[in-house]
C-alpha cells in the first residue's frame, strides 16, 4: 500500500483538489475553525504532503507518515516542520507529547485501528483534543449508492485521465465500504477514553472534534 502512495505522492493534491471539486478546503476550513486556540505541540498522523499544516493552530508542527515520498514533499513545502517517518500503531514519542492530534482521511489505512487509538491515547495530554476528518461505510443504502455512483461516474474516471495509478482510487471507494460506521469508530472512540465535543455532517463525511478525558 506504501508503494501505490509513493506512486502518486507528486499528484496527490492536485488529484485531492479534483476529485471533490475543491469542497477539500472548505473541510480544512471547517477543521481549522473547530480549533478555538493555538497550542504549543500538534501531531498530524497521516500527515502525507502536510496540506493540513496551515490549518493546524500550533507553534510546533509534527508530521507523521509512514510514506517517505509524502515526508520528502512535505518537508519542501514546510522546512520549518518536523517530518516524521514512523508507523501511527508504534509511535516514537513519549506520553503526553501533544496538546493536539489531527488525522485527516488517514484511518481508513490503518492496519490496526484500535492500536493507532491506543498509541493516540498515550502521547496526547489530559484534556488534549483530537480532530478527525473521515469517510465512514455508510449506514444506509441511499448513502452507499451516493458513493458509489460518486466513484464510478466521477472520481474513477477523473483518475484515469490525470493519475499514474488509477487504481488506487478503486482502492479508496473499497477502503470506505471496508471501513467501520461512525457510530461503530465513536463507540471506539468512548472506549479509548475520547468524549465527542463537535461534529460537522458531509453524509458518509465527518470531521469530529473529541477531548481525551
Amino acid at each position: 500500500m506504501n508503494d501505490q502512495f509513493y506512486s502518486i505522492a507528486k499528484e496527490y493534491d492536485f488529484l485531492n483538489l479534483l476529485m471533490t471539486a475543491g469542497l477539500i478546503f472548505l473541510w480544512r476550513a471547517q477543521l481549522k475553525n473547530l480549533q478555538n486556540e493555538e497550542v504549543d505541540a500538534a501531531l498530524d498522523l497521516a500527515s502525507g504532503t502536510g496540506s493540513n499544516f496551515p490549518y493546524i493552530k500550533a507553534r510546533r508542527i509534527f508530521g507523521l507518515d509512514v510514506d517517505v515520498g509524502m515526508l520528502i514533499l512535505q518537508n519542501r513545502r514546510f522546512p520549518f516542520c518536523y517530518s516524521i517517518l514512523a508507523s501511527a500503531e508504534k509511535m516514537p514519542f513519549k506520553n503526553n507529547s501533544f496538546d493536539s492530534v489531527v488525522c485527516s482521511f488517514g484511518f481508513r489505512n490503518f492496519g490496526d485501528v484500535e492500536k493507532v487509538l491506543s498509541e493516540i491515547s498515550r502521547t496526547l495530554k489530559t484534556g488534549g483534543k483530537l480532530y478527525i476528518t473521515e469517510i465512514f461505510r455508510p449506514k444506509n443504502f441511499f448513502w452507499e449508492v451516493i458513493l458509489k455512483l460518486l466513484f464510478k461516474l466521477y472520481v474513477i474516471p477523473l483518475s484515469k485521465l490525470f493519475s499514474k495509478n488509477p487504481s488506487m482510487y478503486e482502492y479508496f471507494l473499497s477502503s470506505i465500504l471496508g471501513f467501520l460506521t461512525y457510530q461503530e469508530f465513536l463507540n471506539l472512540l468512548n472506549s479509548h477514553g475520547f468524549k465527542l465535543l463537535k461534529i460537522h455532517h458531509w453524509g458518509p463525511l465527518k470531521i469530529i472534534k473529541l477531548v481525551k478525558a
